[in-house]
C-alpha cells in the first residue's frame, strides 16, 4: 500500500503514485494472462504439460500478488 509519509512534494508525489498504480495494473495484467496460461495448458489439457507442482507454486505466488 502507499505510505503518504513517504512521499516527494508536488510534482514528485504524483509522479511516483502514477508509477505506483501503473505498475500495480501491470501486475494485475501478468496474473491474469498467467492464470489464462495455466487454464489452457493444465486445467483445460488432456495432457499434462506442467506438473501439478509447479501449478500449485504458480497459483501460491499468483494468489499472494493479488493479495497486496
Amino acid at each position: 500500500m502507499i505510505d503518504p509519509q513517504h512521499m516527494n512534494e508536488g510534482n514528485e508525489g504524483m509522479k511516483n503514485l502514477t508509477q505506483i498504480a501503473d505498475l500495480e495494473w501491470k501486475v494485475d495484467v501478468a496474473v491474469q494472462y498467467l492464470r489464462e496460461i495455466l487454464k489452457v495448458y493444465h486445467y483445460k489439457s488432456d495432457e499434462q504439460h506442467i506438473s501439478k507442482d509447479v501449478v500449485t507454486s504458480l497459483e501460491n505466488l499468483l494468489g499472494s500478488l493479488l493479495k497486496k
